[in-house]
């Protein structure tokens, strides 16, 4: 028997909600908004093998989840970057499928956690793959479909996309400018159809992808803009941010942020049922503007029909992991040990993995390396390919993407412009001399901000000295983990820059946690995260293999 659940959330555009076929999101068909019915769901019911299925996915230009029956199959999906998480699980004759995840856990019986995914959990902040933090409930991956036949009781799936690198253009750098605008274009063009009118808010840091969204929209005349920021006043961010705002002439929010406000909002009844509806146990949530947002909502700064357009992820396509591994930027062979083991450097850092379960440690190992043992049979990608489709499958689809979850909850829309299909195609021939430190991109950035404003404005970030600084960080990262002095220098190094760290974090969020406490975890920690991590697993029962932190 198969038994769906959607949509059980307070998600936004529910496009079609039948017995046998329901459909979730915001998106585009041959450049027209899908906003009802409308013949979508004959549409999709028309795919009745996963090749269809497949194939019609690749028409679909933007944010959605979907699954229909035919007969005794199940189809289901979810768009490239997994916006809107659809979670499953088998128990005996029966299949579930549903947007709760504890919906799902609760139907098979999953009472506890897998300590493997415990572990890597612990490491990342999140479990990668189709896994979960339970062991029988799975999750549909980004860019995949899956068809579950309720006769054989068998599931199948199919990877419909994933990012991964293609021939580059044959073009030089003015004509790639040139390029991009227009592709600029048409994917702001499809923006402003979606927005219909309505505020745009745009979380505006300090960086360039954000910068860029505000800065389109300021170029196409659409004025109902509101722009806000967050953190400890005058920051270095929210410094940047404003000037950006008053050179475009947008309205600009500032929201202060500071520990004892941090301590009140993680101890409150908000913040966990934010946790229920976000993490879909696999996903540490993303917390950074969730009171920013309430703060916004509780004020009525922003109108009710706002939409929020965060600059996710710009930045990971454009090249800025080249900062921190310049040097598989520079080498066009693909070496699958190398990237495994950077992967491992640059994402699995959250928790010492001596502190932990070794044999569970091992497993982790194991899932990494089955990961891209894909690739060793085509040798045609470059070193920075796979690890930013790693990157885009695995930490922006489960971690930094997620974050969208924080409007949906505080019943706003959103959208995401650089998640879109022309977006991918673009950067993906983009060869990596022009990636490297995001050389094509924030010279686009930079010349179109100082056409719109006559202003110009230099990242800190962009300085000789701060990029210097980073490639050191990547290269001690990498011996680190070959040597242990090396890794007890950087330690110390990284100890003494953040021994204030509580007091002075830009955005106070250590005040999660008392100082006490604080000390306990920070040492053993590589970030805010290591310890919102531990907390989040702490919530329930701490698995024996990691209570000595807080021991």
């Amino acid at each position: 028997m198969i038994y769906i659940n959607i949509p059980t959330r307070c998600f936004n555009n529910i496009i079609c909600n039948m017995k046998d076929c329901v459909i979730v999101g915001k998106f585009f068909h041959r450049n027209s908004l899908v906003t009802h019915r409308n013949g979508i769901s004959l549409f999709v019911k028309e795919c009745d093998s996963l090749n269809k299925l497949n194939n019609r996915l690749l028409e679909l230009n933007g944010f959605f989840s979907l699954a229909y029956q035919i007969g005794n199959k199940l189809f289901a999906a979810v768009d490239r970057i997994r916006s809107y998480p659809l979670f499953y699980a088998q128990k005996g004759g029966d299949f579930f499928l549903s947007d709760d995840a504890r919906w799902v856990r609760d139907k098979v019986g999953d009472a506890k956690r897998d300590g493997v995914s415990e572990t890597e959990f612990l490491l990342t902040g999140y479990v990668t793959g189709k896994d979960t933090l339970y062991p029988n409930l799975k999750q549909i991956q980004a860019g995949e479909c899956i068809c579950y036949d309720d006769k054989k009781k068998e599931m199948n799936f199919v990877r419909y996309y994933q990012y991964l690198h293609k021939e580059p253009y044959n073009l030089g750098q003015d004509e790639l400018l040139e390029l991009f605008d227009q592709i600029l274009l048409k994917i702001f063009d499809r923006l402003l159809t979606f927005l219909n009118g309505r505020t745009a808010v745009i979380p505006l840091s300090g960086g360039y992808d954000s910068r860029l969204i505000a800065t389109m929209l300021k170029r196409l005349n659409y004025e109902n803009v509101i722009t806000y920021t967050y953190g400890k006043p005058r920051n270095k961010e929210a410094v940047v941010s404003e000037l950006v705002a008053k050179h475009l002439g947008y309205k600009w929010i500032f929201i202060p942020y500071d520990n004892e406000k941090w301590n009140h909002w993680y101890k409150s009844k908000e913040r966990i049922a934010y946790y229920e509806y976000s993490d879909g146990l696999s996903s540490l949530p993303h917390i950074q503007d969730w009171p920013a947002v309430w703060e916004l909502k509780k004020k009525e700064l922003i109108p009710t029909d706002s939409v929020f357009i965060p600059g996710l992820s710009a930045d990971l396509l454009t090249g800025s992991l080249s900062r921190h591994f310049p040097k598989q930027y520079r080498n066009h062979t693909v070496d699958l040990a190398d990237v495994i083991s950077s992967v491992k450097i640059y994402h699995y850092v959250l928790h010492k993995w001596e502190r932990l379960c070794p044999q569970d440690c091992e497993k982790v190992k194991e899932k990494l390396n089955k990961h891209f043992e894909k690739f060793k049979l085509n040798q045609t990608y470059p070193w920075a390919s796979l690890f930013e489709q790693w990157d885009c499958n695995e930490r922006h689809s489960k971690f930094i993407n997620n974050s969208i979850r924080i409007y949906e909850f505080w019943d706003y829309d959103w959208y995401l412009p650089f998640w879109d299909n022309d977006f991918f195609d673009f950067w993906s021939k983009i060869d990596l001399d022009e990636k490297y430190n995001q050389k094509l991109y924030i010279t686009y950035v930079n010349t179109l901000f100082k056409k719109i404003t006559n202003h110009e404005i230099t990242n800190h970030s962009d300085n000789i000295l701060a990029r210097q600084k980073k490639h050191l960080t990547a290269h001690l990262k990498m011996y680190a983990e070959k040597y242990r002095i090396i890794q007890r220098l950087v330690d110390c190094l990284r100890f003494y820059r953040d021994i204030n760290i509580y007091d002075k974090h830009f955005m106070s969020r250590y005040g999660v946690v008392n100082k006490n406490l604080f000390k306990k975890i920070y040492p053993e920690s590589a970030s805010i995260n290591s310890i919102m991590a531990l907390l989040y697993l702490s919530d329930d029962n701490l698995q024996e293999n990691m209570k000595n932190y807080l021991n």
